[in-house]
């Protein structure tokens, strides 16, 4: 219409808050007397007001609760912003002298289906800007669940440690032992905590990994709680990998397939190299415990369900699901074969391109 200043406000419970403005528009006290008594009239009335107009008594009556006079005002013209029935903050529009115009009902109608219109285009805004934060406190949430998981596997190796050292302190290999795994917790803390303070989860640190090597290292720092993990080298390869990701995923399921399996049981873990129909050779690791076992209904329903857990408090219920999602992102397959009270398999294949 012309009109070159103007501002959007927002109804709030304890007020109206300027969210734009443009020209020579001013919010003080002036404005704010006259926003506030338009948000009360206009919360049981759709209407739009010309506070120039003496003969609307609407705008009259506003001038008259506030004590105003139209010149004292940096707008003239108050349009509604209505969201599913309830005002959700008003327009305003002012205009230099000679830019004013004459509202009559064909340009109130019209300023009407713009507003409509616009305010459609700030609705999308909002929604998208909670949609959008919504977002980063999940993805946040998610990426602390991981580093919550992480901290329960450091706190596992520090019970481990304090409860060997009352019995092997006086060994100067254990204490050489002891000296790398405070070093290798510290290194893993030290990532955990620029995660958070970075809010955002590890990104792929891919680098040649000796799979063997890497779970001889596993089993004998992370693993030493019975049923010992039995390692069979069948046949050795190196992969292209995120070590550190590699590792907690193998250490979530030898150390699942060990919580599962009583003493006397016994826990298989193996690496080999074969030949697969239509994916080509690949590095295959078995971890093969004689436990409680699973049904078919809960590998399909539940085992990598995230969240999901059997162990009540002291399980996140995500670490079988990080280990199918490491080993997809890898091309690789996870398969599960699992016997209620006989045990459990689960076979990684990794592809060796």
């Amino acid at each position: 219409v012309g009109y070159s200043h103007g501002a959007i406000l927002r109804s709030h419970q304890d007020g109206l808050k300027l969210l734009a403005s443009q020209g020579k528009f001013q919010f003080d006290s002036a404005e704010q007397s006259a926003a506030t008594a338009l948000i009360t009239a206009l919360r049981s009335k759709y209407w739009l007001f010309d506070l120039t107009d003496q003969r609307d008594p609407q705008a009259q009556q506003i001038l008259q609760q506030t004590a105003l006079q139209p010149q004292q005002l940096s707008f003239s013209i108050m349009l509604p912003i209505y969201q599913n029935s309830t005002l959700w903050g008003l327009c305003l529009l002012g205009a230099e002298p000679n830019e004013k115009l004459k509202l009559n009902w064909e340009l109130r109608d019209y300023l009407s289906a713009v507003s409509e219109q616009i305010s459609s285009y700030l609705f999308m805004d909002e929604a998208s800007r909670h949609l959008s934060e919504n977002a980063q406190f999940a993805a946040f949430s998610r990426m602390s669940a991981f580093v919550v998981h992480d901290l329960k596997n450091v706190k596992a190796q520090i019970d481990m440690l304090l409860k060997n050292a009352e019995k092997h302190r006086h060994n100067p290999e254990f204490v050489d032992d002891a000296f790398a795994t405070i070093g290798a917790m510290q290194s893993r803390l030290q990532h955990m905590l620029s995660q958070l303070m970075h809010k955002q989860q590890n990104t792929q640190q891919k680098k040649q990994t000796n799979v063997a090597d890497l779970l001889e290292k596993l089993i004998r720092e992370r693993c030493q709680h019975s049923p010992f993990p039995q390692l069979q080298i069948k046949g050795n390869a190196e992969l292209a990998v995120d070590a550190e990701r590699f590792s907690n995923v193998l250490f979530h399921l030898i150390d699942n397939a060990q919580c599962a399996t009583p003493a006397s049981g016994s826990v298989q873990v193996s690496v080999d190299q074969i030949l697969v129909d239509n994916l080509g050779q690949q590095v295959e690791i078995q971890i093969i415990d004689t436990g409680c076992g699973m049904t078919e209904d809960f590998i399909r329903d539940r085992l990598f369900k995230p969240f999901d857990t059997t162990k009540g408090n002291a399980g996140m219920g995500i670490g079988a699901y990080d280990a199918l999602t490491f080993v997809e992102q890898c091309g690789g397959k996870l398969l599960v074969h699992s016997i209620p009270a006989v045990g459990t398999t689960f076979r990684i294949l990794l592809p060796l391109h």
